[in-house]
């Protein structure tokens, strides 16, 4: 599911005072993973501007990532008072795509790993952000308890995993899960192997 439109006038507190996520009525429910799921297509701006991701406010086909980006929006005005690109129209475009905001410890008293957490989930490109809102989640809680976040995504996994991503050998992406076992992509690359596991076992015509 892609909500497309995740701002704080979406959240709501219920009783336990647990945050939940509202208003689905722009929502896409997707099938299958996101390289082949009925995704946003193409040219379709739906959502708060403020609060939408690069490939989004350009008009570009979505995926749940995009939902990740603009949760690191909102957390980030959480954290600081502050939405982390200001605008209106082409300016506030421009920002969402070009610029990276200030980092929030800057702004306010919090851990420093908070940046990390916030760079990354506002990563420009999709393949660079936590890839589920689990893993997004994780990381919070990893700098909630005090452990140590993960490495980032170096040059060298991320120019393997351009060269492999798109193959139809699953003994490539397995070459990629077998280098770099806790890897930013190693869902993805779970992903597509057993998409490839299934297209192997349909009976040919």
């Amino acid at each position: 599911m892609i909500h497309r439109d995740v701002k704080p006038a979406n959240v709501m507190l219920d009783s336990g005072k647990r945050a939940k996520l509202t208003d689905f009525g722009v929502a896409r429910i997707t099938e299958g993973d996101a390289e082949s799921a009925d995704m946003t297509r193409a040219g379709q701006l739906i959502g708060t501007p403020s609060y939408m991701s690069p490939e989004q406010i350009q008009g570009q086909t979505i995926d749940r990532r995009s939902d990740i980006f603009s949760a690191g929006v909102l957390f980030y005005q959480l954290l600081t008072g502050k939405k982390p690109f200001e605008g209106a129209g082409f300016p506030l475009a421009k920002k969402i795509v070009q610029d990276d905001p200030a980092p929030p410890s800057t702004l306010v008293q919090i851990p420093a790993p908070i940046d990390r957490v916030i760079a990354r989930a506002l990563a420009k490109a999709p393949e660079k952000r936590y890839q589920s809102a689990r893993e997004f989640a994780e990381a919070l809680e990893r700098v909630r308890i005090g452990k140590p976040l993960g490495p980032e995504v170096g040059e060298a996994e991320q120019e393997f995993w351009n060269e492999v991503k798109d193959s139809v050998d699953p003994g490539d992406i397995e070459l990629y899960v077998a280098q770099f076992p806790q890897g930013a992509f190693v869902e993805l690359a779970r992903k597509r192997m057993a998409e490839l596991g299934t297209r192997k076992k349909r009976p040919s015509k």
